[in-house]
């Protein structure tokens, strides 16, 4: 797949000779993270974004769904023009991949719990407040150092199925996710109580398309994609797929927006 799209961007040529790579077609990668990436719920919220904002600067991006640690070291060498990632990924590495703030959104990580069971809420303002819980995290992320930090007690599980079944079957009190991901699953695996589980925010991180500053004229692409980010939140545009993926503007969470959207 990475072939197929760094050949297709090489290969167009503008009349003045310059590489469509370098000029009006951009490479994305990012870490596949559904339904944030492509899902049944169509292209993710990632890629849409990106694709949107440079099409208002009249550019087209060409996205591969890679393994994370790929994926950044393609980006920090320039084989990509940028890097759809948390903000943090690059911090020590401002001369390889430069992002610009505000970030383009947040993905918020919230604690899932069933509403039949704790109908006034759950009730927390710190992480260690959860520790009276019975917590589930998915093995390998972000949220296990946060917890583990915080000396809070957790089962670590390796799927979001599992996740949410045992959330269901009330073998956990809680689970720990990305706000799109838990709603995305709990809807795929146990639908018929889906609409009983409710979140509340945890923490938030910010992520944005990182550019590579080694990639062809990759300040050209940098200024497109802010050009067109302003552009798409004056028109609507951002906000409506937002409410596609939250199931309509009523529902989305503005801990996700940017901060200049909130």
């Amino acid at each position: 797949m990475r072939t197929a799209f760094l050949c297709l961007a090489s290969i167009a040529m503008t009349s003045l000779g310059v590489p469509a790579f370098a000029q009006n077609a951009v490479t994305v990668c990012s870490a596949d993270y559904q339904p944030y990436t492509k899902s049944d719920m169509g292209d993710g919220i990632f890629q849409e974004l990106v694709s949107a904002a440079y099409k208002a600067g009249g550019l087209t991006v060409s996205w591969e769904a890679l393994p994370a640690v790929r994926c950044n070291e393609m980006t920090a060498g320039g084989t990509v023009s940028g890097d759809f990632t948390s903000v943090k990924t690059f911090a020590d590495s401002k001369d390889l991949v430069t992002f610009e703030s505000p970030a383009a959104m947040n993905i918020d990580i919230v604690a899932f719990f069933d509403s039949r069971k704790m109908p006034n809420g759950l009730q927390f303002d710190t992480v260690k407040d959860l520790a009276k819980y019975k917590i589930g995290l998915l093995a390998g992320t972000g949220s296990v150092a946060v917890f583990s930090k915080a000396g809070v007690g957790f089962e670590t599980v390796q799927n979001n199925e599992s996740l949410v079944r045992m959330l269901n079957a009330g073998r956990l009190d809680v689970i720990v996710v990305a706000d799109l991901v838990g709603l995305f699953n709990l809807k795929k695996y146990v639908p018929e109580s889906a609409s009983a589980f409710k979140f509340k925010s945890v923490y938030s991180s910010p992520v944005d398309l990182g550019f590579s500053t080694k990639a062809p004229n990759f300040r050209y692409q940098f200024d497109k994609y802010q050009q067109g980010m302003k552009v798409i939140k004056k028109n609507g545009t951002y906000l409506s797929i937002f409410a596609k993926y939250y199931g309509g503007a009523a529902n989305i969470n503005k801990n996700s927006l940017a901060e200049d959207m909130k």
